[in-house]
């Protein structure tokens, strides 16, 4: 209950209160929503320390209109943010550069801001500072952002900076940068959630699909398999309109988790309609990726005739392309076809 309530004395002491009437396992069920349980405080204190609301708004009303806006706008992350983040998304109309930053010192001198050592990064210029809120203060936050009417527009640009985020990664996912970008999807990735999660709330299902080709190889390589494909299914059923470019490729990656989970019959179907979308598209390496989809599956079911005529299909588009990376792996998935190891 401590941790929950982010180890603030005023609160615990309004929880202790609520004791009278709620053992602790039944408090701390109901603490998913701490401003609304923690009042009722001795009433011979000032009114802003009776209620956790009061004194969050008490420090609240202590800022100035830029400072106020910048932090509602801080809310909208989730396990904190970097400074770049929050300089990013968090910006007024009418700041000018280095008005967040002088915005979030002065949050931070306040104590509704902490600052926390991070460690690893995407590059050697990322910063090593997070900017974290503790969750009570969050969710005060929240509730002034929706109140001010710029809950859409703030969860618009979160998403936006994540998907910015994720689509940077992607191809250094697949090169010498891989742990340190994993590390710095790991610490974003309830900020990841959050923007998927809006993305199919609000109906932006190009934004949705996005992100989820760009997570593919970050949900495979981290163990989140079945977390990526439960988000892709929901962002490829609202889909219709959607550029079949982007659908082709999301079909495609929901394939490769499928498969990944040894969904064989799922992941099939999948594939076969990313490569159904590929061949309308002329999309010859997409045709390829996706009969090397149906080539392993095939492999992995004991259809090794059906693997032979998959596998070597895709291996001549490949030399079409010039692809001397997916020829070697051909090569060596060659051993499927007599029963060996499989393809990449």
């Amino acid at each position: 209950m401590c941790v929950r309530l982010d180890g603030l004395p005023l609160a615990i002491e309004l929880a202790a209160a609520r004791m009278k009437l709620l053992s602790p396992q039944a408090l701390l069920a109901r603490l998913d929503r701490p401003l609304n349980m923690l009042t009722g405080g001795a009433r011979d204190v000032p009114a802003r320390q009776q209620t956790l609301r009061n004194t969050i708004e008490w420090s609240y009303q202590l800022l100035d209109a830029r400072e106020q806006r910048l932090f509602r706008w801080l809310s909208v992350f989730v396990s904190g943010c970097t400074l770049e983040a929050a300089e990013a998304i968090c910006a007024g109309p009418d700041d000018e550069a280095g008005q967040v930053l002088d915005g979030v010192a002065s949050l931070v001198d306040k104590s509704l801001l902490q600052r926390v050592e991070q460690t690893g990064g995407g590059s050697e210029e990322q910063d090593d500072q997070r900017l974290l809120m503790l969750e009570t203060i969050r969710e005060y936050g929240r509730e002034t952002l929706i109140a001010s009417g710029e809950g859409h527009a703030a969860r618009q640009a979160h998403a936006g900076y994540f998907l910015h985020l994720a689509e940077e990664a992607e191809p250094a996912l697949k090169g010498p940068l891989l742990v340190a970008w994993l590390e710095r999807l790991e610490r974003e990735h309830d900020n990841l959630r959050t923007a998927l999660q809006w993305a199919l709330e609000s109906g932006s299902a190009e934004v949705a699909l996005r992100l989820g080709i760009a997570l593919e190889r970050f949900w495979v390589v981290r163990g989140q398999r079945y977390e990526g494909l439960a988000f892709l299914q929901r962002a490829l059923a609202g889909s219709a309109e959607v550029a079949a470019t982007i659908r082709a490729k999301a079909l495609l990656a929901a394939a490769r988790l499928a498969f990944n989970q040894s969904n064989y019959d799922q992941g099939e179907i999948l594939a076969q309609e990313s490569l159904a979308l590929f061949r309308e598209l002329g999309d010859r390496r997409g045709i390829a990726l996706s009969i090397n989809r149906l080539g392993v599956a095939a492999w992995r079911r004991g259809d090794f005739r059906s693997a032979r005529v998959l596998l070597e299909e895709d291996l001549t588009l490949f030399r079409e392309l010039g692809d001397r990376d997916r020829v070697a792996w051909r090569f060596l998935g060659s051993w499927a076809t007599r029963g060996g190891s499989p393809p990449r």
